[in-house]
C-alpha cells in the first residue's frame, strides 16, 4: 500500500512538474504573444497577433492552446472581424460552468479607429459568437462572471460593458464623464466588478435596474488587480507599493516594492503572486510573493532577446509570454512604436520557479560564412523617407552556414532578413523568411542552407547597406544563446548608377468610397504598369494590366464589402501604394 501510494504521489508530481517551457512559435513575420491563461488540464491558452507592416499593420489576433508538453492542441486566426490593423488579444478568460472561453481585443493600429472585439468560443476552438466592441486604439480588459457572462474595459471611450453568455450587452457603465480616468485592470468578485482607473479603484455592481459605483478608493499608478478567492480579497499593483484590500476596498495591508524596480504586470493564483517589471539592470525582473504580502523576492528575467509582454502563474510558477526578436534592446511597450525598429519575433513561452530558477531550452545555433552569388542596385530619383533617392536591390544565389552547437540533433530551424523600404503611409519592414525541416543534423555538425533570392522593395538611398541573416526557433524552441544567430553581409552602393524616372505619385479620392474609387496621376502612368487592389489580409480583389499611358482610372468599389483596402502601383522594380477604406 506504500508503495501504491508514493507511485501515486510520483505521478501527481510528474503531472504538475510537466509545463510548456522555452517555446517559439513562428506563425508569421511578426509573431507576437500578449496573453496567457492558465486552462484546462494542464493547458495554456496564449493569446496574440500574427502578420507583417506593409504600409500599415496587418495583422490577425491569434490564439493557441498548448499542452503540458508543448504541443500545440489547437491554434485560430480570429478572421471573422471585417477589418484589422494590427489585430491583438489583450483579455482571456475560461468560463468552466459553461466550458467556453472569452477572448477580447482591439484592431486599431496605426491611423484609423476601428471597432474592437469580444468572442465567446468553445473548449476546442470553434468561435460560438463573437461582437464588435466600441474602444479605439485601446487595449481591452475582460473579468469573468462564471455562467453567467463577461465584463470588458477600454479606454476610448471609457466604457465598462457586461455581456451576457449569448453575446448580447446587458449593460453599459459610462464612467469618463465622472471619473475621467484610463482602465488599468478589472477584477470580478461574485456581482461586483472591481475597476482599476489608473489612480483611483472603483467598485460597480451589477443589478436588474442598472449598476452603481457602491465603494470607490485611491491610490497612486496602479498597473494590475487580482482576485483572491480563497479570502474574498484583491491585491493590487501600484506604484511602489502592492496593496491587499477587502471585498469592499478597504486597506488591509501594504508592502513597499519601490527597492525592486518599476512593475507593471500582476498574476495571482495558488495563495502565490508575481509581478513582471523592468529595472536599470537587467532590464526585466520579476518580483514574487505570496498573497498575504510576505516574503518578497525578486529575480531577473531577462534573456536579452526575449521581450516579456505578459504573464500567468500556476502552482507557484511563473510563466510569460512575449516576443523573441533579434534585437537585444529591450523595452515594456503597449503600442507600436517599438514594433517599427524590430526584424522580425517569434511568440515565446518560458517559466521560471518562485526562487528564480528557468530550464534550459538545449538548443544553440549559430550561424557564419554568409555569401552571395550575384548583387543589383537600381537607383532611382525619387523622393524617399530623408532622402532623394531610392533603391532597390537584387540579390541572388545567398548562402550561410549553420552550426548545431546544442547537445540534440537540430531538426527544424527559421532563417529570417528584413528591410525597412520607403514608408509612405505608416511604415512598412519587408520581411523574407525560410522554414528548413527534417535537417537531422547532429550535435557539433553544420551545414550550408540556401536562402531565398532577395528582390527589395525601394529602400532609402545609402551608400552601404547590410544584408543579416537570422536564425530563430530551432525545433520549435528558443535558442539558449541567440548573441551568435547572425550573418551578416556588407554592400557599397554607387548612387550614380541606373538612375531613371520614378514611379508617379497617384492621388486617390473619394475616401472614404461608396461607389467610384479614382485614381489620378501626376504625371501619365506609362504603358506596362499594373495595378490592383487587395483587402486587408492581402487578398487581391481586382487588377489591371496597363497597355497604353494612362493619367486617371476609375474602379468599381461598390461591390466590395466595407474594410480597408489597399491600391498598389506596379511598374518594374517600382511599387507605390495607397490605402483606402471602402464605407
Amino acid at each position: 500500500m506504500k508503495r501504491l501510494l508514493t507511485l501515486c504521489l510520483m505521478l501527481a508530481t510528474a503531472h504538475l512538474i510537466a509545463q510548456p517551457d522555452n517555446l517559439s512559435i513562428y506563425r508569421g513575420p511578426f509573431t507576437m504573444g500578449h496573453s496567457l491563461l492558465p486552462a484546462e488540464q494542464g493547458n495554456w491558452l496564449v493569446g496574440g497577433s500574427a502578420g507583417a507592416f506593409m504600409g500599415y499593420p496587418a495583422f490577425q489576433p491569434y490564439l493557441a492552446l498548448i499542452d503540458a508538453q508543448g504541443d500545440v492542441v489547437w491554434e485560430r486566426f480570429l478572421n471573422e472581424l471585417p477589418y484589422v490593423e494590427l489585430g491583438t488579444v489583450t483579455g482571456m478568460a475560461y468560463d468552466s460552468i459553461l466550458q467556453v472561453y472569452y477572448v477580447t481585443g482591439y484592431v486599431s493600429g496605426c491611423d484609423y479607429g476601428l471597432p474592437g472585439f469580444l468572442y465567446q468560443l468553445s473548449a476546442d476552438g470553434l468561435v460560438n459568437w463573437y461582437v464588435e466592441t466600441p474602444y479605439y486604439f485601446s487595449k481591452h480588459y475582460l473579468a469573468l462572471r462564471p455562467g453567467q457572462g463577461a465584463v470588458i474595459a477600454g479606454e476610448y471611450p471609457m466604457l465598462v460593458q457586461y455581456y451576457d453568455s449569448s453575446g448580447q450587452l446587458v449593460q453599459e457603465a459610462g464612467l469618463e464623464d465622472e471619473y475621467a480616468f484610463t482602465p488599468r485592470g478589472l477584477a470580478q468578485a461574485g456581482n461586483y466588478t472591481a475597476v482599476l482607473c489608473g489612480e483611483r479603484i472603483l467598485l460597480i455592481e451589477w443589478n436588474s435596474g442598472g449598476w452603481d459605483v457602491t465603494a470607490e478608493t485611491s491610490i497612486l499608478g496602479g498597473y494590475g488587480i487580482q482576485y483572491i478567492p480563497e479570502d474574498s480579497t484583491l491585491i493590487v499593483l501600484a506604484e511602489g507599493k502592492v496593496l491587499k484590500l477587502s471585498a469592499n476596498l478597504e486597506l488591509l495591508d501594504e508592502a513597499d516594492i519601490s527597492s525592486y524596480g518599476y512593475f507593471y504586470r500582476l498574476a495571482c493564483a495558488d495563495g502565490r503572486c508575481y509581478a513582471l517589471g523592468a529595472n536599470t539592470s537587467p532590464p526585466f525582473v520579476a518580483l514574487t510573493f505570496d498573497t498575504a504580502l510576505n516574503g518578497l523576492y525578486s529575480f531577473d528575467v531577462n534573456g536579452a532577446y526575449n521581450h516579456p509582454m505578459n504573464l500567468a502563474t500556476r502552482g507557484g510558477q511563473l510563466f510569460i509570454t512575449g516576443n523573441a526578436v533579434p534585437d537585444p534592446q529591450s523595452v515594456f511597450h503597449e503600442g507600436l512604436a517599438e514594433f517599427y525598429s524590430y526584424r522580425g519575433s517569434s511568440l515565446f513561452l518560458k517559466s521560471w520557479g518562485p526562487n528564480g530558477s528557468s530550464g534550459s531550452s538545449g538548443m544553440d545555433v549559430a550561424l557564419s560564412d554568409a555569401s552571395f552569388g550575384d548583387f543589383h542596385a537600381n537607383v532611382q530619383n525619387a523622393f524617399c523617407g530623408f532622402s532623394n533617392q531610392y533603391m532597390d536591390l537584387q540579390i541572388t544565389n545567398i548562402k550561410v552556414r549553420v552550426s548545431n552547437n546544442s547537445a540534440l540533433p537540430l531538426n527544424q530551424v527559421q532563417l529570417n532578413a528584413t528591410f525597412f523600404p520607403c514608408s509612405y503611409i505608416c511604415s512598412t519592414i519587408q520581411t523574407i523568411n525560410q522554414s528548413y525541416n527534417n535537417l537531422n543534423l547532429l550535435p557539433g555538425a553544420s551545414v550550408t542552407l540556401f536562402f531565398p533570392n532577395i528582390q527589395t522593395q525601394p529602400l532609402p538611398y545609402a551608400n552601404s547597406t547590410n544584408l543579416c541573416i537570422w536564425a530563430s526557433g530551432p525545433n520549435g524552441k528558443l535558442d539558449d544563446h541567440f548573441e551568435d544567430n547572425e550573418a551578416c553581409l556588407n554592400f557599397i552602393i554607387n548612387g550614380s548608377e541606373e538612375a531613371g524616372p520614378a514611379l508617379p505619385e497617384p492621388a486617390i479620392f473619394p475616401n472614404p468610397v461608396s461607389e467610384t474609387l479614382n485614381v489620378r496621376f501626376g504625371q501619365e502612368l506609362p504603358a506596362g504598369a499594373r495595378l490592383y487592389v487587395t483587402n486587408a489580409l492581402g487578398q487581391e480583389i481586382s487588377g489591371q494590366l496597363m497597355d497604353k499611358p494612362v493619367s486617371e482610372w476609375q474602379l468599381g468599389m461598390g461591390h466590395a464589402p466595407s474594410g480597408l483596402y489597399l491600391l498598389a502601383i506596379e511598374l518594374g522594380n517600382q511599387k507605390v501604394t495607397r490605402r483606402f477604406v471602402k464605407q
